[in-house]
């Protein structure tokens, strides 16, 4: 792509060609090398599909026409055409061991054939979803469970994503739902495709904390809020816990359990008067 031409070659059997433009402005038009134009919307629906968006044309064409054509309208003047072929998804594999409750951080790349894909307004054009699919084991607690849309990928810099437009998108993954067996399975949306990336089941462990509370109706004494670690898949000395308490005249006290060795932490709660308290700890 030199100016705003450009050559296909002969040999080319399809063609999906992405163009950048000012946001807001029209589709570009598209001179073939005998001089005859195609435009949004005037093409043959046989040969062309064109997916029009406020930043960007996305067009695919059967049998183009060998030689050199002409792409006019508002491209962006550092755009270039990116010829698709093969585009697709690497993420990062999930942990091995994943608690139900937790939140993990995953990134992923997209690629075109054997390069990365590198341009920041790609981001415009792609979306990067994930599900997770019950395998529906019956020894497992997500037997029947419905599909969990669990995140779309980012690369906008926002939330856990460190810097927005590297080619590197990341997913905020919140295992806030059963535990059990799962089948993760990523998405590629564009506007004609779509693909998907099919991971290894994965076991998603029962949330290890349990809490029990030891109630007082004596004034002056405490309530006795224990938080049970189990330890199988967690070191317990790494935990730390912050909440909220909601009393019953309905002042809320914030809290935090930094500190503690062994697997169960206790934290008092003054006594003030009967009622309902709502604890909500992370």
């Amino acid at each position: 792509y030199f100016d705003n031409r450009f050559r296909i070659d002969a040999e080319i059997e399809d063609v999906t060609m992405l163009f950048y433009r000012k946001a807001g402005s029209k589709p570009i038009i598209l001179v073939q090398p005998d001089g005859s134009k195609i435009k949004v919307n005037q093409l043959d629906k046989d040969k062309v599909e064109w997916f029009d968006d406020k930043t960007f044309d996305m067009i695919k064409i059967k049998t183009p026409m060998p030689g050199p054509w002409q792409a006019i309208g508002n491209i962006m003047p550092n755009s270039k055409i990116m010829v698709m072929s093969e585009v697709r998804i690497e993420v990062d594999p999930l942990p091995t061991i994943l608690l139900s409750g937790e939140t993990i951080k995953i990134t992923a790349r997209l690629f075109n054939g054997k390069d990365p894909i590198e341009t920041p307004a790609f981001r415009e054009v792609v979306t990067l979803d994930v599900d997770f699919y019950s395998t529906n084991d019956s020894n497992y607690d997500n037997f029947g469970a419905e599909p969990i849309k669990l995140t779309s990928f980012r690369d906008d810099g926002y939330d856990l994503d460190e810097r927005p437009a590297d080619g590197v998108f990341t997913g905020e993954f919140n295992l806030n739902f059963a535990a059990g067996e799962w089948q993760p399975l990523y998405y590629i949306k564009l506007p004609m495709a779509k693909r998907e990336l099919r991971q290894p089941t994965v076991i998603l462990r029962r949330n290890p904390i349990t809490i029990n509370v030891e109630p007082t109706m004596e004034k002056g004494q405490f309530h006795q809020l224990m938080l049970n670690i189990d330890a199988e898949f967690v070191d317990a000395d790494s935990l730390i816990f912050q909440g909220k308490i909601l009393f019953p005249d309905k002042q809320v006290e914030d809290f935090s359990v930094v500190d503690g060795k062994g697997n169960q932490r206790i934290f008092e709660i003054h006594y003030t008067e009967p009622g309902i308290h709502r604890v909500n700890v992370s």
